[in-house]
């Protein structure tokens, strides 16, 4: 009985929060957002870059904050006015948005890869390029369990490096969340000729190595020309390997297989992690009422990855842009929506079963 109360305590804590809501107009579509802009910038980002608007013809309108129960009634309401609807809610909330009206997108994907056995090689081309890379430059790589060297990893390298790549909005972990785990695993400095270039904070769980935090030497970005980041991949397996670890959690990347990261973590090796069972369980909700050309350039330039009752799938622009993408392991097809039809008229390409149905 207490187990019923918790839960539906829980239920009602989720619904009664509230969600922030903007529109974002400019001359090539328009975006209504629920969701604080820190998190849901990512999405707003893309969908102005992909219509090439200015920041000068590119208006924000604030609307205030709704609670989460009254958020379907309200996107509904917008559907017919804006080109794309988009709520970032916790997957607990996302059960009351539907999936043939809603595509629910992962906030983050998570990989893992296996360890490979000693002496073999990656599997993928490009990671055998980082490895070339690394191995031109001559750098190498030690160990360290001194806190005093976590302070200057932490202060000197990774927070400036993630706050000049993502800005002042990056979630940045805490120096606190990283020693906790920090006395589970280790600091990787690397180094070439004696300098440190790059670093990796990492812990160990069971048979996992986690990577938790990397970062070039003061957040000088030239360091990842030369293999400083690759190489600190590179030394998690070879730690993973040497402690009798079988995967290394490549940790967190954004829902597209055209994000940057993305592509690096599955060169690695990384697989899908389904990751509703931690602290990144939140899915961006995404809709329309017509599928206008807004939509399409967005898809475009940003395809996503989309919960299927299959797994995962992909969400493209077109037929064309399967030319671009390459279908990971753990993707179970392409979801095609029909350029000026509504929502529901979307068209379902291989590797799809022809007994699945939208998702």
């Amino acid at each position: 009985m207490a187990s019923f109360a918790t839960a539906v305590s829980c239920v009602g804590d989720h619904l009664l929060g509230r969600l922030e809501l903007a529109v974002h107009r400019g001359p090539h579509g328009s975006m209504l957002v629920a969701g604080a802009a820190q998190w849901s910038d990512y999405l707003v980002r893309r969908f102005v870059d992909a219509g090439q608007q200015a920041s000068d013809s590119h208006r924000t309108e604030r609307l205030g904050a709704v609670h989460v129960w009254r958020l379907p009634a309200i996107l509904e309401r917008w559907r017919g006015e804006v080109d794309l609807v988009c709520a970032r809610v916790d997957v607990l909330s996302s059960h009351w948005f539907p999936r043939d009206r809603y595509f629910h997108v992962p906030a983050w994907i998570r990989l893992v890869a296996e360890v490979p056995p000693s002496g073999a090689r990656f599997g993928s081309k490009q990671a055998r390029r980082y490895e070339a890379l690394v191995a031109r430059h001559r750098l190498g790589w030690r160990v360290s369990h001194a806190l005093d060297d976590l302070d200057t990893f932490y202060h000197r390298d990774y927070v400036p490096f993630i706050r000049r790549r993502h800005g002042d909005g990056a979630g940045l972990r805490s120096r606190q969340w990283l020693q906790r785990r920090f006395r589970d695993g280790g600091l990787v400095w690397v180094e070439r000729e004696g300098e440190v270039v790059a670093g990796l904070v990492y812990d160990v769980r069971g048979k996992v190595l986690r990577r938790l935090a990397s970062a070039c030497a003061r957040g000088d970005e030239h360091s990842l020309e030369i293999g400083g980041i690759s190489a600190t991949h590179l030394a998690a397996f070879e730690i993973a390997r040497s402690l009798g670890c079988k995967s290394v959690d490549l940790r967190f990347c954004r829902p597209s297989p055209a994000d940057g990261l993305f592509q690096v973590k599955r060169a690695w090796g990384g697989d899908f992690v389904d990751n509703r069972t931690d602290a990144h369980d939140y899915d961006f909700l995404v809709g329309w009422s017509r599928t206008t050309p807004a939509v399409l350039r967005f898809l475009s330039a940003t395809p996503l990855i989309v919960r299927h009752r299959c797994g995962y799938a992909a969400l493209v622009a077109d037929r064309c842009s399967l030319a671009r993408l390459r279908t990971p392991p753990g993707i179970a097809g392409f979801i095609v929506p029909e350029a000026g039809r509504g929502f529901a008229d979307r068209v379902l390409l291989p590797p799809f079963a022809a007994r699945h149905s939208p998702g």
